[in-house]
């Protein structure tokens, strides 16, 4: 994958979709591109049977700075993760699936809002993500509606909540 040297901004990840889609169809993995309405989303499964775990793949930059905040990195950590989960339901022929999620425009752009407002995460038992920092992170609080339950992240000594930056569990 070329994400690094190739930043790009939300909702305009082209290569970085094309790249993630291409990988994942490479490896035998069933993918929707362009998922829920957005030209850079993408949603990916594998299993069947069983409960659904999910991984947030974060893809798009910074104006300026490009991947500062590392979501390449995430893109990484997500996809390894993803890949781990399906080895383990080969390997072992166990139910359950396993989803990745392209999310695009987290930098400001609501991605997620969008996806969830689509329904991307209905009928997932769990959704994960990581995201890289050179600060001391933890889960501050959760906020639970409804529908759905956030774990917010902050980060010492900011402490700064963006809802773009939000963690769905």
């Amino acid at each position: 994958m070329q994400i690094h040297s190739n930043p790009e901004l939300g909702y305009a990840e082209f290569e970085a979709h094309k790249n993630v889609v291409a990988l994942l169809r490479s490896q035998g993995i069933n993918v929707t591109p362009h998922a829920y309405g957005l030209e850079t989303a993408f949603e990916a499964e594998y299993g069947q049977g069983g409960r659904v775990v999910a991984f947030n793949v974060e893809y798009d930059a910074l104006p300026g700075i490009g991947h500062a905040c590392g979501h390449n990195l995430i893109t990484t950590g997500s996809l390894a993760a993803f890949f781990g989960v399906v080895g383990a339901l080969k390997k072992h022929g166990i139910p359950g699936r396993v989803r990745a999620i392209g999310t695009p425009a987290e930098e400001g752009g609501g991605g997620k809002i969008k996806l969830i407002d689509a329904g991307a995460y209905k009928n997932i038992d769990a959704c994960l993500m990581t995201h890289p920092s050179t600060l001391f992170s933890f889960a501050n609080f959760i906020v639970k509606t409804d529908t759905v339950q956030w774990v917010v992240p902050c980060s010492l000594p900011q402490r700064k909540l963006k809802a773009y930056h939000m963690a769905r569990v």
